[in-house]
Parts: structure tokens; C-alpha cells; sequence
């Protein structure tokens, strides 16, 4: 349970093994919690159990933490108005053998005088995960991060960028045994395109070089190891990202970046598939990703409408293929003619000849391009607001897919779904969300006509 009225209490996310006990975490984030004034926001992060003190139950989040409460930790977002509560699993980033986590808070700094100098800027955070007796719990100040709490904060460039609107693990993304991590700032104005939006790939570092301090995201791909990839469109608002797994087998894990409001505010969205590899390494400085697919490998997909790539996310074998697999959420599209039902494509990674590369479009999802489209079931359900593949959920040896439909239900109260990874559904068409789990999954996908 949230704490309060407005909290927002819902942004999550595993957290890997954040204490090192060998049990995975989870982290909640709650955006607009009151701590103080208008809402700094507070994220949780709450510790696996097994055995008696398996979780279950009705909890409450104001426990976290605390004495007697549920094992955790709690985040406290710094200054009013900060939105503390995108939240991600960054993998081991300093190659300490413990996991890490990535926080944001879009809109820090969202009072004059701003506490960095710039309004809105945002800011990003990475929290190095602690075992055995430096495990932390508690409550903790985001404000000591760097200094007496091991981490590192990553400070928007400019007036209103709202870095840290969307922040996600990215996985060894070069090869050098570090995990990576992306930071994503939705308004920022790349060669001076309003609303172009900015997206950061910072590489993991160990060995005495681990990062630690506060650090301008300006310098990422100059002082700070890693690439700048900036939005091309105005109002196309490149503010997603997410690892990919890999997704065409080439033992590099690769990552996803969208800017759903491309071109020009239209919401068609624009989703970058971007491989991983070594080169990446010597690739520094900024990179337009008008180029993905030809200067940076992998793909360009273009959305149809309906704010394609609002939601992301890879990393497991749907279909049991041995190769990763990813999805993209677009929540107002209108499939069948039914207004904002929403549709999430289930793309089937591919490798060696049969790899995805070049510009691509979602509506040959389950034609040309291997995979499966899901369709929301009725008017306004915003299904593919958000979505994850969720690992093996019934134990089947197959990945499973989960997917949010907001306003979608009787009531609309909000529903979810989770479709089980199965090797029938790769015959490529589409499935809708109506019904499901009431007959077998392979009768209700129907072949998509070309046109």
C-alpha cells in the first residue's frame, strides 16, 4: 500500500540482488509522495525472503525500512517538486559482484533558485548495492549519495531536459565485464531541436575507477565513458529506454531507445534497437540516431500512431529460440478501429543473415518482420502502457510477457495480462488480449493479411 493520497505509489521494477543474500529485491518508486512541501518523492526498495518470512499479505510501504517493518531501504527524493520515482535494476556496475540501481527525478530542481543552477533540469542516480553488515536500511537521503552513501548523481544539462524521466540496467552492452546503463531526458534540445529528447549510455567501471561523485551529463562520452544519443525529430521526445538482451546472438547485450512522439509531436513513435559490441567502446562523443542501422548497429522501427515505444522492455526468450526477445508498448493505438484499445508488438530477435537491421515498421510486426502483435480489448483500455517480459512466470522453460492496460477492465480500474511464452505462437499474426487464459493461447491468434 502507498502511503498517502497522490503518492503515485506504482513505478516498478526488480532490483536484482541489491543486498547480496542471493534472493532478487524489487523497488517501488512514488513519484509525488509529501516528505516535505509539494513532493520530493520516496522510492522503496524491498528485500526477497524465503521460507517464514516470505512476503504475503497486505504490506505497507511506510514500513520500509523501519524496525519491525518490511526488510528494505528507503529513498528520500531531496527537494520539493523533484519527482523521485523512475526506477531499474543496473546490474553490477562496479563489478563488486552486487548489484546496483538506477533512480530518477525528472523534474529536479523544479523550484527557483534551482539547487544545480538549472530549472528542471533533472538528475539521475546510481546506488551501489551494499551486503552483509553495510547493507543498507533505513532511511536514506539522496542528497549524502556520493559522499557517505556509495553511488554517484548525473545532473541534467539544461532548463527543463527532465533528465531521469526514464532510467533502465542496459546489461555489458560493450563486453568488458561491466554492466552498463542508460539515462534518458525527454525535453532535452539537441543541436537546438525543441523537444528532440537525449538519451545516455554510460559504461560500467571497477578497478579504482568506479564512479563516484556528482558528474554533468554533458560530459558523457567526454570525461565520463560512454555515448550521447540524441532525438532528430522537434516534439519527438526521446525519453524510453531499455535493455534488450541480446537480441541477435552475438553474446553482446544490446538496448533500446524510443522517442514516442515522433515526428513533430504526431505520436506515430520511433523505437532504436542499438546492438551492443566492442565498437561501441571507441564510439565517444554524441551520435544522431537517425544513423542506427548504418553508423550504429541495428534498427529503426517507425510506429503507426498510438505513441509507439511509451513502454519497453527485452531480455527473455518468448518463444524458446535461444535468442532474446523484445516488446514495444503503444497505448492510444486504435486497433481495429477501436479508439486508443491500445497494442503491444512482441518482435522476435534473430541472428547471423537474419538479424534485424536497416528502417523497419511495426505494421509488418507478424508479416515481414517475425513476431506477434496484441491487441487491447476495448475503447480507451491504453493496453501497452506498460510492459515487461517477465522471465519463466509458470516454470514452463519459456519467457512470458506481461502487459498493462491502464484504464482497461470492468470499471476501467486498470487489468494486466500475462501471456505465457509458448513455441506454437511463433506462426507470425496477431493475438487479441480478449478471453485470455479461457482457451488454449495458439486458437485465438489469427494470421495477419498482408496488404
Amino acid at each position: 500500500n502507498g502511503i498517502d493520497k497522490s503518492d503515485v505509489s506504482g513505478l516498478v521494477s526488480d532490483a536484482g540482488d541489491f543486498n547480496n543474500d542471493g534472493i532478487d529485491d524489487l523497488v517501488i518508486g512514488a513519484p509525488t509522495i509529501v516528505t516535505t512541501g509539494s513532493g520530493p518523492g520516496q522510492v522503496y526498495v524491498i528485500y526477497g525472503q524465503t521460507g517464514a518470512s516470505t512476503l504475503s499479505g497486505t504490506l505497507e510501504l511506510s514500513t520500509v525500512g523501519q524496525v519491525g517493518g518490511v526488510a528494505g531501504v528507503t529513498f528520500n527524493g531531496i527537494d520539493d517538486g523533484d519527482r523521485l520515482g523512475p526506477v531499474s535494476n543496473a546490474g553490477d556496475v562496479n563489478g563488486d559482484g552486487v548489484d546496483d540501481l538506477l533512480l530518477g527525478a525528472w523534474e529536479r530542481a523544479n523550484f527557483f533558485p534551482p539547487p544545480n543552477g538549472v530549472f528542471r533540469a533533472g538528475e539521475a542516480y546510481l546506488v551501489y548495492g551494499q551486503s552483509g553488515s553495510s547493507t543498507l536500511s533505513g532511511t536514506i537521503a539522496l542528497a549524502d549519495l556520493g559522499t557517505t552513501v556509495a553511488g554517484a548523481v548525473f545532473q541534467g544539462i539544461a532548463e527543463t531536459d527532465h533528465a531521469g524521466r526514464s532510467v533502465a540496467g542496459a546489461g555489458d552492452v560493450n563486453g568488458d565485464g561491466y554492466a552498463d546503463f542508460l539515462i534518458a531526458a525527454s525535453e532535452a534540445e539537441p543541436n537546438e531541436i525543441d523537444g528532440a529528447g537525449q538519451a545516455y549510455l554510460l559504461f560500467g567501471q571497477g578497478d579504482g575507477s568506479a564512479l563516484s561523485g556528482i558528474y554533468d551529463l554533458a560530459q558523457v562520452g567526454l570525461t565520463i565513458a560512454g555515448m550521447t544519443l540524441d532525438g532528430v525529430s522537434p516534439s519527438g521526445r526521446t525519453g524510453v529506454v531499455s535493455g534488450a538482451g541480446d537480441v541477435n546472438g552475438d553474446t553482446f547485450e544490446d538496448f533500446l531507445v524510443a522517442a514516442p512522439s515522433y515526428p513533430n509531436g504526431s505520436q506515430h513513435g520511433q523505437i532504436y534497437l542499438i546492438y551492443g559490441g566492442s565498437g561501441l567502446t571507441g564510439m565517444l562523443g554524441a551520435v544522431d540516431l537517425s544513423g542506427t542501422g548504418s553508423l550504429l548497429p541495428g534498427a529503426i522501427f517507425n510506429g503507426s500512431g498510438g505513441l509507439a515505444g511509451w513502454a519497453l522492455s527485452g531480455g527473455v526468450d518468448f518463444n524458446n529460440d535461444s535468442i532474446d526477445d523484445f516488446v514495444i508498448g503503444a497505448k492510444f493505438a486504435n486497433p481495429d478501429g477501436t479508439l486508443k484499445a491500445g497494442e503491444t508488438y512482441l518482435i522476435y530477435g534473430a541472428s547471423g543473415a537474419e538479424a534485424l537491421t536497416g528502417v523497419l515498421d511495426l505494421v509488418d510486426v507478424g508479416l515481414s518482420i517475425p513476431g506477434v502483435v496484441l491487441h487491447g480489448i476495448k475503447k480507451d483500455d491504453m493496453s501497452g502502457s506498460a510492459v515487461s517480459l517477465v522471465g519463466d512466470f509458470n516454470d514452463d522453460g519459456f519467457g512470458d510477457l506481461l502487459i498493462g492496460a491502464i484504464e482497461g477492465g470492468p470499471g476501467e480500474f486498470g487489468e494486466a495480462y500475462v501471456v505465457y511464452g509458448n513455441s506454437a505462437i511463433p506462426e507470425p499474426g496477431t493475438l487479441a488480449l480478449v478471453g485470455l487464459g479461457l482457451v488454449g493461447l495458439a486458437r485465438k491468434v489469427r494470421k495477419r493479411k498482408a496488404t
